[in-house]
Formats: C-alpha cells, structure tokens, sequence
C-alpha cells in the first residue's frame, strides 16, 4: 500500500504531463491552418503592392516620384538643353486642347524661363501670352546605352522670341515635374478628302506574301457617297474604324479581336498634288458595335499598326519592319502638320 500512495502522484504527474503535451501538441496542430492562411494573405498583399509601386513607378501611371526641388527641375531642364529634347507641347484650353506641336529647346534661365525654338512652319501668335501650356519630354540616363527618363509638366507662355531669327516661345520654369510618359499618338478626324483610298485584306495562311494579288476585302474612296464603312481618325499607331450595317458575314469574321489585316493606306500630300501610298500591317485590339439597334449599330474596330513597308525601300529589301507600337514616323509628322492646318485655318491657335 505505501508503494501504491507514493507512486500514485508520480502516475499523475506523469498523465497529467503527457496530457498537456499532447494538447499543446493538438493546438498547435490546429492552429496550422490559420497561421498559413495568415501568411498567405500576407505574402499576397506585399505581392500586390509591390505590383502596384512597380506599375506607377516604371510605366509612369501618376505623378509618383514627381521632382518638385528646385535645384534638381533645373538640372534637368539645363540636360534637356545640352541633349536637343523634343518637347510636346499641349494647349489647355477646352477650344484647342487637342492642339499640339513639338519644340526644340534654345535656352534655359531660370530666372527668365524655359526658351522653346518652333520649327520654321508654325509661327507663334500674340494670343499664346499667358496660355497653359503642358509638355512632355525625356532626358537620357546613361551615355553608353541609353535609357530614358520621362517627364510632365503644366506651364504658362510668359513671352515670344526670336533668337537665332527663329520664332521662340518662352515658358515659366516648371514648379514641378511629373514622371509620366505620353501613352499615346496624336490623331485627327480627317476630312474626307485627307484619305483618298484605303483597302484592306485579311491576313490568311495562303496570301502572306502576295495579299494585293486579291480584291480586297474592304475599300474605301473618298470619292464614292456609298462607302461600307468611314475613317474616324487616323494617327501613327493606327485607325478607328467605322463600318455600317448589315456588316457582311465574311467582314464581321476577319474584324474579330486579334486578328491581322494588311493595309493600303493613301494620304493626300500637304505640299504637292498626289497621294502618298502606306503599306501597314495592322492588328484588331478592338472590335464593337455602337450602341443601337441591330439595324443602325454600326461596328467600330480599331487598329493597331504592328508593321510596316517603309515608302521608298528598294525591292530587293522589300520586307516587313516591326513597328513595336511606336508608330509610323511620316504618318506621325503628317498628322500633325495636318492638325495645325485645320487649327489656324480654324483661328484656334
């Protein structure tokens, strides 16, 4: 009997310890699920963040990082000078905000202003005084392979000028720099008369290397008052098309999402009396009917060019030159000498 008394706290002890050890044991079984949940959802919200910072920084999406010292907007600016920048410059106002023009930088004094050279076909206006004005521009990172950095800012013309006997506006020094890049081209809404043809063919297994062999799919005249579809606008990455209905079987298949067209673009001169002829490959980003009925919805679709025949190059090297959503640079500079036509024809600027 004594044995059994003296061992019977030890017994206890001993179930007692083994008790609480399996269920520390159990808990920590049961919390498992919760603690990895907890880091998941962690692991997760670090994951979109770091998305999210790595977009506005990278992609330029906000004004993150904006520069806002006046030391650093200078130096900037001086290096925008020393490297010829191109600046686009935007005009506010809601009667000519689509209004723009590039410029070369001339000059810097900060007390004075930022000196912006035109290109010998605009001339300034006495009216531009006193105008908001915002402007994109990019200076380099590195000399051996350069990288770019991009910047926004808003400002007033503050004066004209004419050093170099060539026009000049001057701009207020920026109080702050946004790091933004313009995403996209310029475009017009041309007159009829801008575009005289434009044909398209779908791009098929069977016709990748003699697509004008075939009628086209789509042609457009400007001389025709039947056309089965119009050009919204046009810019130096693509088209905005208009086609009206009934929308053929055939054309409502090849103007699907993704698919690829082969373009044969004209663009009236703006010097002399022809058309220029533009060889673009194009790819449908988007594809949708108006809002309306099924009988006068019409189906807009626009284009991206992806590639294209540069005019001018020698047959021998008559290939397809990747465009990487840069744009087509005549088209570009076509569009905007056109811009400013209809604008000063218009008295907007």
């Amino acid at each position: 009997m004594p044995f059994l008394v003296e061992s019977m706290p030890l017994l206890l002890s001993g179930q007692s310890g083994f008790y609480f050890q399996n269920w520390e044991h159990s808990f920590s079984q049961a919390q498992k699920p919760l603690v990895y949940t907890m880091i998941l959802v962690t692991l997760l919200i670090m994951a979109y963040a770091s998305i999210l910072l790595y977009r506005r920084f990278f992609f330029r999406e906000t004004a993150f990082f904006a520069v806002q010292e006046a030391a650093v907007i200078h130096e900037i600016i001086h290096q925008s000078v020393r490297e010829r920048s191109k600046y686009d410059i935007n005009f506010q106002t809601e009667k000519a905000r689509r209004v723009q023009f590039s410029c070369s930088p001339w000059k810097f004094e900060p007390g004075r202003g930022l000196i912006l050279e035109l290109s010998g076909f605009l001339q300034p206006q006495s009216t531009w005084v006193g105008r908001t004005v915002s402007s994109y521009f990019k200076v380099s990172t590195t000399q051996k392979e350069p990288k770019w950095s991009f910047f926004y800012f808003s400002s007033t013309i503050t004066d004209l000028s004419y050093d170099k006997s060539r026009p000049c506006i001057i701009l207020e020094t920026p109080k702050c720099l946004e790091r933004k890049q313009r995403r996209s081209h310029l475009r017009l809404d041309p007159p009829r008369e801008d575009i005289p043809e434009l044909r398209i063919w779908p791009e098929t297994l069977s016709n990748l290397d003699h697509y004008g062999d075939a009628p086209p799919l789509l042609h457009y005249l400007h001389s025709e008052t039947d056309n089965t579809f119009l050009i919204r606008n046009i810019s130096a990455g693509g088209l905005l098309l208009e086609i009206r209905q009934p929308v053929d079987h055939e054309v409502a298949e090849a103007m699907e999402k993704g698919k690829r067209l082969f373009i044969s673009l004209y663009l009236r001169d703006l010097q002399h009396p022809h058309n220029n002829e533009y060889r673009l490959l194009a790819q449908i980003r988007k594809s949708f009917m108006e809002p309306g009925n099924a009988e006068t919805g019409k189906l807009l679709v626009g284009l991206l060019f992806v590639a294209h025949k540069p005019r001018g190059q020698p047959k021998a090297q008559d290939r397809w030159l990747p465009l990487n959503e840069k744009g087509v640079e005549e088209i570009e500079d076509w569009v905007f000498k056109r811009h400013l036509q209809i604008y000063q024809q218009k008295g907007l600027t």
